[in-house]
């Protein structure tokens, strides 16, 4: 097969033998399932967006602060569409924040988890540290307090390493992303720990006082909060029954 497969997906297969006499009728059918992946839905369910974007529109609803803050919108780089979101790596102290929109967490729809895709041009250093680089945070009490989300807890995308103490990083000593560069990748977060929730997720990225690769940095782009609800035994989702109406 030239293509890649969608995960957890049931595939029908069939073969016809052809030659410069003609062709065979169709053999039986065969099937086959693909493995599922994190931030996929198991059989019997299927996936609910519980909150999503793709940052092309309206964006108010998320905010931005802290020193030198450059989060914006841009179009110089996407995953899809013509927006992402942005924060240049700066050749100066920052500590720049993206906080999302309060989103609340089911509860029995499990796996929940946040999805998004990621291109990184941070300055690293050799090695697994960072020189400069991205965590992310949820708050569960309207942003009062943060608790960074830990390794355990990605599923797709692990935290590269700590972020060195050299230079007045103010992310100094987490464990944080940074690629020189990463492309497009798809990350998967954990979050049934905290379904029933309401939350919201904050993204940081923390440069120091040397180098930079501003006009470039940290961007996120397509990110969706997703649940698992099962899925209903009816044909008609809508409970019409062309039987019963006839």
């Amino acid at each position: 097969v030239g293509i890649n497969l969608d995960s957890a997906t049931r595939f029908f297969w069939r073969v016809i033998a052809k030659n410069p006499c003609g062709e065979t009728i169709s053999s039986a059918t065969f099937t086959f399932m693909t493995r599922s992946l994190p931030g996929d839905c198991p059989v019997g369910t299927i996936s609910s967006v519980i909150y999503g974007t793709d940052f092309e529109s309206d964006n108010s609803a998320w905010t931005s602060s802290g020193s030198q803050n450059t989060w914006a919108a841009v179009g110089s780089r996407t995953h899809s569409g013509v927006k992402a979101f942005l924060a240049q790596d700066l050749a100066s102290v920052s500590d720049q924040r993206l906080v999302s929109p309060a989103i609340v967490l089911p509860v029995g729809q499990a796996p929940l988890t946040l999805q998004f895709w990621n291109h990184q041009t941070v300055d690293d250093q050799s090695g697994s540290a960072c020189f400069d680089g991205a965590i992310l945070e949820v708050s569960s009490n309207a942003g009062a307090s943060w608790t960074q989300v830990p390794d355990a807890r990605l599923l797709i995308g692990n935290y590269k390493g700590p972020i060195s103490n050299t230079q007045a990083n103010p992310l100094a000593g987490a464990s944080a992303w940074c690629g020189d560069p990463q492309d497009w990748t798809r990350y998967v977060v954990d979050l049934d720990n905290q379904a029933g929730q309401t939350v919201s997720f904050r993204f940081r990225l923390g440069t120091d006082s040397s180098v930079g690769r501003a006009p470039d940095g940290f961007y996120i782009d397509d990110l969706k909060v997703q649940g698992c609800a099962v899925q209903s035994d009816s044909i008609f989702a809508d409970g019409f029954d062309p039987v019963a109406a006839h």
